[in-house]
C-alpha cells in the first residue's frame, strides 16, 4: 500500500531507531530510493558533536540542501540513539538522494546490546549519515531520519527548538510550498537552556573553575605585594 502511494507521487517522512532491520517491509520502501539501514547505535568520538553522552548526537546539517541550509549555521539538531543510513553508490534510475545530517569522521557503530561504548575491534571511525532526502522521477519524495529525537519534545528542548525548526522545514519541502509552515508551541515559563557540546562545556569548565580563579588570585597577590613594598 505504501509503495503504491509513493509510486503515484506520494510524500513520506520515515523516522526510525536502531533495530530497524527487523522491519523488512519498511526497509523495502527505503530501498526504492537506494537507501538502507546500518546496524547498531552510532557513537560520536568528537566531543564537539555530542551532548553530554556520545550517543546524543549533534550532527552536522547540510549547508547546501534547502531543508537544512537556512538553519545550518545557527541551530543544532539533537538526535539521540541514531543508526547509520547507507546511500547506494549507484542509485535507481530517476532517483536523487542528498545527505541532511552527518556525524563527524570520528564516529563508529556499536551493537544495540553492547555493554560498553568502546569502538569494536577492527572497525574504523568514519562519517555516517543520519538524515537523507530523496526524490524519484515519479514525483515521490522521502525524508529519512534515523533517530526519534527529531520529533521528541525533550530533545527539541535541549536543542533550543532546533529540532522543530528542521522538522517544519522538512514538511515544507515535502509539501512543496513557498508559504511558511509553522506550529503553535505552548507557552513555557522555564528559562531557555544554554546548549553546549561536550567539548565546549569542558572548555568552559576549565576557564571558570581554574583560569578565572587563578587570574583573580594572581591579581590579588600582585596588589598585595606592591602594597607591602611601599
Amino acid at each position: 500500500m505504501v509503495e503504491d502511494y509513493l509510486a503515484g507521487g506520494g510524500k513520506m517522512m520515515m523516522i526510525t531507531v536502531p533495530g530497524t532491520s527487523t522491519f523488512p517491509n519498511l526497509l523495502s520502501v527505503a530501498a526504492r530510493y537506494g537507501l538502507s539501514a546500518k546496524e547498531g547505535i552510532l557513537i560520536e568520538g568528537d566531543r564537539n558533536h555530542y551532548y553530554q553522552v556520545p550517543y546524543y548526537l549533534f550532527p552536522t546539517p547540510s549547508s547546501s540542501h534547502e531543508i537544512t541550509a537556512a538553519y545550518a549555521s545557527s541551530s543544532y539538531a539533537l538526535l539521540p540513539s541514531a543508526h547509520g543510513i547507507q546511500i547506494a553508490q549507484s542509485l535507481p534510475d530517476g532517483v536523487t538522494a542528498a545527505e541532511l545530517f552527518t556525524t563527524s569522521a570520528s564516529s563508529y557503530l556499536i551493537d544495540i546490546n553492547a555493554e560498553t561504548m568502546d569502538r569494536p575491534e577492527g572497525q574504523d571511525t568514519a562519517k555516517h549519515t543520519v538524515g537523507v532526502a530523496a526524490s524519484a522521477a515519479d514525483g515521490s519524495q522521502m525524508i529519512w531520519v534515523s533517530s526519534f529525537g527529531l520529533t521528541d519534545d525533550t530533545a527539541n528542548s535541549y536543542a533550543a527548538g532546533g529540532n522543530a525548526a528542521y522538522f517544519l522545514s522538512a514538511i515544507k519541502w515535502l509539501c512543496q510550498t513557498e508559504d511558511e509552515v509553522s506550529a503553535f508551541a505552548p507557552i513555557t515559563l522555564t528559562t531557555p537552556r544554554l546548549i553546549l557540546s561536550a567539548g565546549t562545556a569542558g572548555l568552559w569548565s576549565i576557564v571558570l573553575i581554574f583560569l578565572i580563579p587563578a587570574a583573580v588570585l594572581g591579581t590579588g597577590f600582585v596588589y598585595w605585594l606592591r602594597r607591602r613594598r611601599k
